[in-house]
C-alpha cells in the first residue's frame, strides 16, 4: 500500500507543474465580490490564468520544457527532474544525491507509461494512464476542449489570505482536481487531487507561489505538497524551454 501511495503522490507532483462536450460553466454564487467578478465563468478564469502566466501566443511557442526542483524529506535531499515535449511526452527522475541513486522514474511516450520504483518496473494502466495522457500535455489549459476536460466554477474560497476562484476539473475517466486561482492576479495558488488506493482515499494538496518570468512565461518556484502526514516544500532550481529534447528520451523500455 505504501508503495502505491508513493507512486500516486509521485505522479500527482508532476501533474501539479499540465473529447466530450465541456460541462456548462456555472456562475459563481453571490458573494461580497463585485458583480463584474461574480459573473465570470470557469473558462474565463482559466483564460485569465493563461494571460497572467504569459499568454496563449507565448505558451504555444514552447516545444519542450525541462525543470528541476529540490526538497528535503526526513533530512535527505531529493532532486526532481522533469522533461516534457509536445504534445504529451514526459520523463521524470527523482534522485537522492547522497546515495547516488534514482528512487523513482516515470516515462510516458504518449501511449504507454511506466514507473520504476527502487529498480522495480511497473506499468501504469486504467484511469491513471488515461489521466496521464491529459496531464502530460504541455499547458493543458489550452486544450481542455480537445482533451474532453469538464470545467466548473464552484465559488470563491480563501487560500491563505487571498480570495481564490475554485475551479473543478473532471477528466473523461471521472477523475477530478480542484484548482484555486487568485481573484486579483489569476495565478494558480492551490490544487487538490484525490484518488482511491484499495479502501483508502488519498488526497494531495499542492500550494504554488513565488512565480518568476522565464522567457516571458511565469512559473512557480515554490511548491508545497501535503499528503497524509507529509508536508514537503519544493524549490525550483532551474527552468529551461525549447532545448530540442529528442524523442528517444521518452522511450518506454
Amino acid at each position: 500500500m505504501k508503495k502505491k501511495i508513493l507512486i500516486l503522490s509521485f505522479l500527482w507532483t508532476y501533474w501539479s507543474v499540465q473529447a466530450q462536450t465541456p460541462q456548462p460553466n456555472k456562475p459563481i454564487p453571490a458573494t461580497s465580490q463585485s458583480s463584474a467578478i461574480t459573473t465570470l465563468s470557469a473558462d474565463q478564469v482559466l483564460a485569465n490564468y493563461v494571460k497572467a502566466i504569459g499568454g496563449k501566443e507565448n505558451l504555444m511557442k514552447i516545444r519542450d520544457l525541462t525543470f528541476r526542483m529540490t526538497a528535503t524529506a526526513q533530512g535527505v535531499e531529493v532532486i526532481h527532474t522533469q522533461q516534457q515535449k509536445i504534445p504529451n511526452k514526459i520523463r521524470i527522475r527523482r534522485t537522492v544525491p547522497s546515495m547516488n541513486m534514482d528512487v523513482m522514474t516515470a516515462v510516458f511516450d504518449g501511449v504507454t507509461m511506466q514507473v520504476t520504483y527502487m529498480g522495480q518496473k511497473q506499468p501504469i494502466e486504467g484511469k491513471l494512464l488515461q489521466d496521464s495522457k491529459i496531464r502530460s500535455t504541455l499547458f493543458p489549459e489550452l486544450h481542455y476542449d480537445q482533451l474532453g476536460v469538464k470545467r466548473t466554477l464552484a465559488g470563491i474560497e480563501k487560500v491563505g489570505s487571498a480570495d481564490a476562484y475554485k475551479v473543478v476539473l473532471e477528466t473523461p475517466s471521472g477523475s477530478q482536481a480542484t484548482e484555486f486561482y487568485d481573484t486579483n492576479t489569476f495565478l494558480k495558488l492551490k490544487q487538490v487531487m484525490s484518488g482511491e488506493m484499495g479502501s483508502t482515499t488519498v488526497t494531495q494538496t499542492t500550494l504554488f507561489s513565488d512565480y518568476r518570468d522565464i522567457n516571458s512565461i511565469k512559473f512557480p518556484y515554490k511548491l508545497q505538497t501535503l499528503i497524509g502526514s507529509q508536508d514537503i516544500p519544493w524549490t525550483v532550481t532551474s527552468v529551461e524551454t525549447n532545448t530540442n529534447l529528442s524523442d528517444e528520451s521518452f522511450e518506454v523500455k
